[in-house]
């Protein structure tokens, strides 16, 4: 004599998805659209910034003082202002 045993099981984790999949694949009913692991289990993420973009060289505040116009000496060779604006 053969039973039919119905269970629901809510929200099961990937590890126990498979193990269903696996053991009651002829049988397994999943009413789901589609099945969702999290990013985490196959996406990793390192962020690692160029020296370029990491710089003080390219921070709002650097850019400001290259392009203010308070107390500049054209003549003056050693004030970074007047060479570094044109970069």
């Amino acid at each position: 004599m053969i039973r039919t045993i119905e269970k629901t099981e809510d929200t099961p984790s990937r590890i126990r998805f498979l193990q269903l999949t696996n053991r009651y694949s002829n049988t397994l009913y999943c009413p789901c659209s589609n099945h969702a692991i999290t990013y985490s289990t196959f996406v990793r993420t390192e962020v690692i910034f160029h020296q370029v973009c990491s710089s003080q060289f390219i921070q709002q505040i650097w850019i400001n003082k290259l392009f203010t116009n308070e107390n500049i000496s054209f003549e003056s060779t050693d004030d970074f202002r007047v060479t570094l604006s044109f970069f």
